[in-house]
């Protein structure tokens, strides 16, 4: 049962969180840093489940993301996977991009992210890096982006006896890519419909009394989870 879930939760967590802020700062992508400009400092708090073949787990969830110059952008972000019973999936993200305006429709984004995960045991301890590029295309009220990790090594750090640097092959590379379409024509919302490696994932953003709420969905079939969460900028 722990390997299983183990395996389920390492498919989805391919895509730990990263978001941008705007006026209503919507984050395209799920995992991988987007080409959305940052304009303000924001923290987002979540709760979630995934639903699981092996049973149901639950997710916990903090992102902060911040302008750190002109163009440049930073982000840390921790999650945790919980199952009664088993050690709990926790994830540490950090991710920096940088972010030209090539013209007012279309921008490129340089990025590199860590992400360290611990399985709660030595053998599951793993620390990726890759480095890629993202892409954003906008119209008056439609946007699209694209997040193309390009290369990435991984090590698992607190191996007994092999922790040496690896490349990430090509596959790895393919499952952490993100693109998707998103809806801008409404005032105080946005939605938007991609995915996120294998998994279909929809995300919404709404202004309710005031607040920030963001939800979102995302499936692979067997595999499903949904998150929602309170967004503040300052």
């Amino acid at each position: 049962m722990k390997t299983m879930c183990s395996l389920s939760i390492r498919s989805l967590s391919l895509f730990a969180a990263l978001f941008s802020a705007t006026a209503l700062g919507s984050g395209a992508t799920w995992a991988l840093p987007d080409a959305q400009a940052v304009e303000s400092s924001s923290l987002e708090l979540g709760v979630g489940y995934a639903a699981f073949p092996q049973g149901g787990l639950g997710l916990v969830r903090a992102a902060l993301t911040a302008p750190l110059g002109d163009r440049v952008s930073g982000s840390l972000i921790a999650h945790s996977w919980h199952a009664p019973g088993l050690p709990h999936q926790r994830f540490a993200i950090g991710g920096l991009s940088y972010r030209r305006a090539l013209n007012p429709s279309f921008a490129l984004a340089p990025f590199i992210q860590s992400v360290l995960f611990d399985g709660g045991g030595a053998l599951d301890r793993r620390l990726t890096a890759r480095g890629g590029l993202a892409i954003e295309l906008t119209s008056r009220r439609w946007r699209g982006d694209l997040s193309l990790p390009l290369v990435g090594v991984k090590s698992f750090v607190s191996h007994p006896i092999d922790r040496s640097l690896t490349l990430l092959g090509v596959f790895d590379l393919l499952l952490a890519t993100e693109a998707g379409v998103s809806w801008t024509g409404w005032r105080d919302q946005t939605l938007r419909l991609g995915l996120a490696g294998t998994l279909i994932r929809i995300h919404h953003q709404a202004m309710i009394f005031g607040q920030q709420i963001t939800s979102q969905v995302a499936t692979m079939g067997s595999h499903s989870f949904g998150l929602i969460g309170w967004r503040i900028l300052w």
